[in-house]
């Protein structure tokens, strides 16, 4: 029954996906150059931990919220940040990829 509601689920964020990418909602992605651009509305930074991010303002404002929760450093969350475009940061963490057992491909 459970497994049955998590299929819905899935197939339910499945489609509404795809319809906001069928119908040109989704913005570009670009990598740039000054991360306080006005010509971005948000930033989102995809490392393997928090600890790894070379950009200092990002990692300031990310390392308050592992600061408040440890599982956050190589997590997924938003925090608010005003200094930035979209006033938030979205971070991925992708936890280690330097291991064979780590890559699909291995």
């Amino acid at each position: 029954m459970l497994l049955r509601h998590l299929r819905q689920g899935v197939s339910t964020i499945h489609n509404s996906l795809r319809r906001t990418i069928m119908s040109g909602v989704l913005n570009d992605v670009a990598i740039c150059d000054d991360v306080k651009s006005k010509d971005y509305d948000g930033v989102v930074v995809v490392a393997s931990a928090v600890s790894k991010v070379t950009e200092v303002g990002i990692k300031e404002a990310l390392m308050k919220v592992v600061e408040v929760d440890k599982k956050a450093e190589s997590g997924v969350f938003v925090t608010p940040c005003a200094e930035f475009p979209g006033k938030r940061i979205i971070f991925s963490g992708t936890g280690p990829v330097d291991r064979d057992f780590d890559d699909v491909r291995a």
